[in-house]
């Protein structure tokens, strides 16, 4: 799963990319990418929407009173808990992926003061384990002090179409059964069937990370299905460019706008289209 493991550095450049050209706000990007790459403005506008949808609804769910938790899976060099130190207070947080991968971030915070000097090790946890050995994760997390009574949102950001369906079912289930009161967010690609989600699969693949559940999970439908099935309530499936149209003021658009040159909008239209935001709520257990 190395080749896996991999598309966080793609990615974590990739929203280096965008804050550096001012999409994003989050100043702790710097410190898990030293060698600085500026993208395409198709791709900043991608992990711009990607970025702001997922914390969107964690800012949400932070704002909420009372003590709570925040599981992140396949969390990589992902800066969610630095940029929201501040609404922490009443929050612990956990991270978990491949031990590699966590033991590379670990390096990284304790090097840099900045990051080593505002971790609180009673409210952050990073834990190294393969997400499909839920024994060993539910072990793991509870040793951590996860408390499996308290209100807690779980969430995956591109990491469950990487798995085989079976693995990704049994991860959404073990999150629905294991928790009292939990919500499940997840941002996936989708529609591998069409020319665009062919190129995107194919050039995954010949990566060495195919996307192993987008055929299976493959339209808002499927994913509606899939969390319904599961145990879950309350189901919002959304592609990023409704999401865009429904949650950005006017004024965050004609900011985007402004940050560089774009002439893109059919492709961006078409990329938007191959990108969920999947949002899943139950009556409390």
């Amino acid at each position: 799963r190395l080749n896996v493991q991999r598309t966080n550095d793609d990615s974590i450049v990739s929203k280096r990319s965008a804050a550096r050209l001012n999409y994003l706000d989050d100043e702790f990007l710097r410190c898990f990418v030293k060698k600085p790459t500026r993208r395409a403005p198709l791709i900043n506008r991608g992990y711009y929407g990607r970025a702001m949808a997922v914390r969107t609804v964690i800012r949400t769910f932070l704002s909420l009173a009372g003590p709570k938790q925040i599981l992140s899976l396949g969390a990589g060099f992902d800066t969610t808990y630095f940029s929201f130190l501040h609404l922490m207070e009443e929050c612990h947080y956990f991270e978990v992926d491949y031990p590699t991968l966590v033991q590379r971030k670990e390096n990284l915070i304790s090097g840099q003061t900045e990051l080593s000097q505002i971790v609180s090790p009673t409210h952050y946890h990073l834990l190294g384990c393969d997400l499909r050995d839920l024994p060993a994760l539910h072990t793991m997390l509870t040793a951590a002090g996860l408390d499996w009574q308290r209100r807690t949102l779980v969430f995956a950001e591109c990491v469950l179409q990487y798995l085989e369906p079976q693995e990704s079912d049994a991860i959404i289930g073990w999150v629905r059964l294991s928790f009292a009161n939990s919500e499940f967010l997840a941002f996936e690609q989708a529609h591998g069937e069409d020319a665009f989600g062919s190129v995107m699969t194919t050039s995954l693949r010949q990566r060495g990370s195919p996307l192993l559940g987008v055929a299976t999970f493959n339209t808002a439908h499927d994913q509606q299905a899939r969390l319904t099935r599961l145990g879950y309530d309350h189901v919002s499936v959304t592609n990023l460019g409704q999401w865009m149209d429904d949650w950005m003021d006017p004024a965050e658009h004609v900011r985007v706008a402004a940050l560089e040159p774009f002439d893109e909008w059919e492709e961006w239209r078409v990329t938007c289209a191959h990108y969920y935001l999947l949002h899943a709520t139950t009556t409390p257990h």
